[in-house]
């Protein structure tokens, strides 16, 4: 009778971790984390291409505005204070593609899914961003991490797969020493 009591404690107390570890940790690491969302006008080729020049010229101009930031607070203050010097380089870029849809920079709290960067992963939850919507923004959209800068480079090639996988999946894994797929 102990035992099954003991057992049943047991039982209580990992299904209380499960439920709450893996927010607790996502919690902890969104509050790190700044993100970027650039959204295309439509999803035709040309639209889509015009999307990734944006791109180019605004994490080149994120880059020089958070120069030697040291913490997420600091980055975020930075680029709500630039956030017209982002939407002019979104607008540079439209003028010189000839691109009339225009451009929106935004700064606010957004959804993001699971994503992993390389090594590293960023769970799926509501994060701060630096949103830009090209035109009426109805085409597919592009993300990244700008503090701490988890965007590829520039030249680097975009054929990479994202890989989108559960949260909970991958900290079960962890917990009962398996290596996550």
């Amino acid at each position: 009778m102990k035992k099954r009591r003991m057992l049943a404690c047991l039982a209580l107390a990992v299904g209380w971790l499960l439920l709450t570890a893996p927010k607790a940790l996502a919690d902890t690491a969104m509050e790190d984390y700044i993100r970027l969302h650039i959204v295309a006008a439509s999803n035709s080729a040309w639209d889509q291409g015009v999307k990734l020049a944006v791109r180019d010229a605004v994490r080149r101009e994120a880059a020089s505005i958070l120069g030697e930031c040291a913490s997420p607070d600091e980055a975020w203050t930075l680029l709500q204070k630039d956030l017209e010097t982002l939407e002019s380089a979104a607008r540079a870029v439209l003028d010189e593609w000839g691109a009339t849809c225009g451009a929106s920079a935004s700064a606010g709290v957004y959804a993001f899914p699971d994503r992993v960067y390389g090594a590293v992963t960023v769970p799926a939850g509501e994060y701060r961003a630096i949103r830009i919507v090209l035109g009426s923004g109805e085409g597919k959209n592009w993300w990244c991490v700008l503090f701490p800068s988890l965007c590829l480079p520039a030249d680097a090639d975009d054929v990479t797969p994202v890989v989108f996988y559960s949260s909970l999946g991958r900290w079960l894994a962890r917990l009962l020493g398996r290596s996550p797929i």
